[in-house]
């Protein structure tokens, strides 16, 4: 590819992302607390860029762990405001703090770089005094995602698992090509077409799909991760490979529950 021909690829799905973000932020999929909830902006330093971590907190604060939100949109989607109402009512509902990672979104920023900024959050919360054991790692989609991504990374450097984990319909497999995806990968919110277009700006090499921060299907069975929870939903897609997930994670001895919420027509 061109740098010219980059250039105009880029340009498009930044104005797509404007679209949409605006959008979602206009129409929020979630209510407005009703509670206020206090926020903080912090900004993460790396060596080639500046990442906002938004700070949540609830008027009622029960607990000292705090959790790690990673908005999902495809990794190429969304970002903190777009999910700003949903994470508020997490921490009302939770009475602990959230922090949500305005991570690097692709092309610009291929896989491994939202990774990056993942470990560059959880270092920041260490340095902060949150020890990994005491952070629970959430996200939706593409977040979900890298919330498990981050958990195998820690598994595979041998350092401390988080407190738990929340994955919401993740998205787990650049194959697409599981059973949900022929049922509902066309017609409804989320298509088939949208998540191989997806894949295919996050992925920065063939060989990403052997490494298992990438591809969750590849998943063996005698790694460690913390006690997990996920989420799935009818006349998603994504629904089949989140099922396939959470029955590797249970064959490697993690604890796992996996709620499904089952197709249901109000025709």
């Amino acid at each position: 590819m061109t740098p010219s021909s980059l250039l105009t690829k880029v340009d498009f799905v930044d104005d797509l992302r404007i679209a949409i973000n605006e959008a979602r932020i206009a129409s929020p999929v979630s209510l407005k607390p009703s509670v206020e909830v206090k926020t903080l902006d912090h900004e993460l330093l790396s060596e080639d860029s500046s990442i906002l971590l938004k700070e949540y907190i609830p008027k009622v604060l029960t607990t000292e762990k705090v959790v790690l939100y990673f908005h999902g949109g495809g990794y190429v989607i969304g970002d903190v405001m777009t999910h700003d109402r949903w994470v508020s009512n997490m921490a009302n509902i939770l009475e602990a703090k959230v922090y949500s990672l305005n991570y690097r979104l692709a092309p610009e920023n291929k896989f491994p770089k939202a990774f990056d900024d993942s470990c560059l959050a959880i270092e920041w919360l260490n340095n902060l005094g949150y020890e990994t054991r005491n952070i629970s790692l959430c996200g939706d989609s593409a977040g979900a995602h890298l919330a498990a991504a981050t958990s195998n990374h820690l598994a595979l450097c041998n350092k401390p698992m988080p407190s738990s984990q929340c994955l919401i319909y993740p998205m787990t497999d650049p194959s697409c090509s599981s059973e949900s995806y022929e049922l509902f990968g066309d017609g409804y919110f989320l298509t088939n077409d949208t998540m191989v277009w997806f894949w295919e700006q996050l992925k920065s090499s063939v060989g990403d799909n052997e490494d298992i921060r990438f591809n969750l299907s590849k998943f063996p069975n005698n790694l460690e991760n913390p006690k997990t929870l996920i989420i799935t939903a009818g006349f998603d897609p994504l629904s089949d490979e989140g099922e396939e997930y959470a029955a590797l994670l249970n064959n490697a001895g993690v604890s796992i529950e996996h709620i499904h919420y089952h197709n249901i027509s109000y025709e």
